[in-house]
């Protein structure tokens, strides 16, 4: 009797992950929307940001997607600057791929490394107009975990930036006068970025 319990149960492990994998061919769909709000103790100072990111991918092989990404990004900040008001907007395009690793009961461990570019309009109104453009390329790894909420839905929860490397290119203007110019290389592992997550969700269509 223990030996039937024991297989029934190995059995239903391997039929419910067999029932959870993305099979190859599976097209999907889908999007992160990200936001944060900080605000200074006892005064009107804060910052307001929100991100919005649409994706459509296929599965090239069985738990492995690729795709392409677009995002958009505003910002609105007088933390750092009491009496300036920091409005910023950013575009975004990129290419990914992501690895599904299936944990369970509907869930899976999800890692994704992304190419993408950005190009950043910062503007600072204060006693004088200061413009910042810039472009960035960056790599980005982002790990997460996903649920299955049916067949074709699944919900997410990730980290964004844990690791990023990256090149930046920028201009600043003072008055549309410009005034300093930069470009470098970055490489970025924090901690804090554990402080900053974003929700999505993906649309599974089987081949």
């Amino acid at each position: 009797m223990k030996k039937i319990l024991a297989f029934s149960f190995l059995f239903a492990l391997f039929a419910s992950a067999l029932h959870s994998q993305i099979n190859e061919g599976s097209v999907l769909l889908g999007g992160n929307v990200g936001f944060s709000t900080n605000e200074a103790k006892d005064t009107s100072l804060k910052n307001n940001s929100v991100s919005i990111s649409p994706v459509a991918g296929i599965a090239v092989k069985q738990n492995l997607v690729v795709g392409i990404s677009f995002s958009y990004g505003h910002n609105k900040n007088n933390l750092n600057a009491p009496g300036a008001q920091v409005e910023g907007e950013s575009f975004g395009v990129g290419i990914f791929a992501r690895k599904y690793i299936t944990l369970g009961k509907g869930f899976y461990l999800l890692a994704k490394l992304a190419l993408i570019i950005l190009v950043f309009l910062i503007l600072t109104h204060s006693s004088q107009k200061t413009e910042l453009k810039a472009q960035n390329i960056n790599i980005n790894l982002y790990p997460g975990i996903s649920y299955a909420v049916s067949k074709k839905l699944q919900l997410e929860v990730g980290l964004p930036q844990l690791v990023t490397l990256g090149y930046s290119k920028s201009r600043t203007l003072e008055n549309d006068i410009a005034t300093q110019k930069t470009d470098g290389v970055n490489f970025n592992a924090s901690a804090s970025s554990f402080s900053s997550f974003v929700l999505g969700f993906r649309i599974f269509l089987p081949k």
